[in-house]
């Protein structure tokens, strides 16, 4: 049975490559010769819709920083980072990925919650181009979106200074829990 379980995972790893693959093949060019693509992402839709509603209680509703109203993806080849930051919160998440790309966008953190949601496969693919349009896509559903540059976005402050530890999610949860 542990067996089955590995090839089959194995099996799943390899098509998901597949996939990027194939996706990278069918790129455009433009007239330089150049991708037209800025990033592809493949993940799975609970893992990063979970991500981006934990960084979205970091996310500004209405401020005069327009870039504080999204959330800033920052992708390093199959690491996504995704960060929330209204000046005062700064919540930061990575999540692992099926890509080989880098670069970094700011979406709008409602919008792309929501249409997240609704994605009605389990696997999505994330592809932003160089005109900072990202289309989402899962199975018959495809939605296209505006993003910012990543450069409007302000820096978080440095935390490592002091002491730190980290803790898992759910243990924090009981503590807070227990303490209410």
């Amino acid at each position: 049975l542990m067996i089955w379980k590995f090839l089959f995972f194995k099996k799943l790893k390899r098509r998901g490559n597949d996939k990027l693959n194939d996706k990278k093949k069918k790129r455009k060019k433009d007239k330089r010769g150049k991708e037209e693509n800025a990033m592809l992402i493949i993940c799975n839709k609970n893992q990063i819709y979970e991500a981006v509603v934990n960084v979205s209680k970091a996310v500004s509703d209405r401020t005069t920083i327009q870039a504080l109203e999204g959330i800033k993806l920052k992708l390093n080849g199959n690491i996504l980072e995704l960060t929330g930051y209204d000046l005062e919160l700064g919540i930061k998440i990575e999540l692992m990925v099926k890509s080989e790309d880098s670069g970094e966008v700011i979406i709008n953190a409602r919008l792309f919650a929501d249409i997240i949601k609704r994605m009605p496969t389990e696997e999505i693919l994330i592809d932003i181009n160089e005109n900072l349009q990202v289309r989402i896509k899962g199975e018959n559903t495809e939605y296209t979106i505006s993003a910012m540059a990543a450069d409007e976005y302000p820096q978080l402050p440095d935390a490592e200074d002091g002491e730190s530890f980290s803790i898992s999610q759910p243990v924090l949860k009981n503590m807070i829990n227990q303490t209410i």
